[in-house]
């Protein structure tokens, strides 16, 4: 890893954050019709469960939602991703076009997704140990300087502690998703077998391992900051509606009616929606980067700018 990197990773993400600006309503909208199949989906069988079995089975939809909302998301990832590379060939991004991906594929996005969610969960287990550990030594160290009468020194430091642990843990989580989300770009913009798909995926990741787990890294924690801005926002009016309300009975009447459940759901798809985008965005800039510069793309393209510069005074020299 060298000095050119974190340029190369601020580059990547500053574009990235550029094209989704300018292209915002084409995602939201994109972001929009993938999540509303799997929400239906989800609302009409607790609904069917509810009222045909009772409340006792409505974990049976966990059977079907789960494995349809992975193959929903790995599909809106990829729909985005070609978006994203129509944006890069200076065309208007269009999710028409861009959802024309063949069940097949989607389904082997969906394995390959899978199987890279079970392998990095070795990762995420080590990491959460880890900051368990830190949060664990900042406890004891703010329980002794409590009893040791520095009080405020000792939570401090207590807040402290947790809170670089729970940041760490999210920067890791977002990493992954980041790397996840990747993986699939090799499904969605190149037209190759399973197999292959695989190895291109992976040959381009380690082609520049050291650029690319940074960049996972920067992403995952631009990711973690949006995630726990929203998670603190929400708290803060859900803290702000309890400390309102005195009557116990009326806050759990409140907490628990549907129309603050819906209200709550329709928040969690307006985050989705926004937060979203960027990754896949991300993952797309840098994968075409990546094949440029290892295809030998990117010198053809400046061979052919230093062709098109030379060539008219060449010309009128003859």
């Amino acid at each position: 890893m060298n000095t050119r990197t974190l340029p190369w990773v601020i580059d990547i993400l500053d574009d990235g954050l550029r094209v989704y600006r300018r292209y915002f309503v084409q995602y939201a909208l994109a972001m929009l019709l993938g999540l509303l199949p799997p929400a239906v989906v989800s609302i009409l069988l607790n609904v069917v469960l509810i009222n045909y079995l009772g409340s006792g089975w409505v974990i049976l939809t966990s059977f079907i939602t789960v494995p349809l909302s992975v193959l929903f998301f790995v599909y809106i990832m990829a729909v985005l991703s070609r978006m994203t590379a129509q944006a890069l060939r200076g065309e208007r991004p269009s999710a028409r076009g861009a959802m024309r991906i063949g069940i097949g594929r989607v389904l082997g996005m969906g394995c390959w997704t899978t199987i890279f969610g079970l392998m990095t969960s070795l990762v995420i287990g080590g990491v959460a140990g880890l900051c368990a550990c830190m949060a664990s030594v900042g406890l004891m160290g703010g329980a002794s300087a409590l009893f040791s009468g520095s009080g405020s020194g000792g939570f401090a430091f207590v807040s402290f502690s947790v809170l670089v642990s729970v940041m760490g843990y999210m920067i890791v989580i977002g990493a992954v998703a980041v790397g996840a989300v990747y993986a699939i770009q090799a499904f969605a913009l190149e037209q190759r077998p399973f197999g292959a798909s695989i190895s291109r995926g992976n040959d381009l990741l380690f082609f520049r391992f050291g650029r690319n787990i940074m960049l996972f890294f920067g992403a995952g924690a631009l990711f973690a900051t949006l995630l726990l801005a929203y998670a603190g926002a929400l708290v803060g009016v859900i803290g702000l509606v309890v400390s309102s309300v005195q009557n116990f009975n009326v806050l759990n009447n409140f907490l628990s009616s549907p129309a603050t459940t819906s209200w709550l759901s329709i928040v969690g798809y307006l985050t989705q929606i926004v937060l979203l985008p960027p990754v896949p965005i991300w993952m797309t800039i840098v994968f075409l980067r990546l094949r440029a510069e290892r295809d030998g793309g990117d010198l053809e393209g400046r061979i052919n700018t230093w062709s098109a510069q030379f060539q008219p005074a060449s010309a009128s020299n003859m």
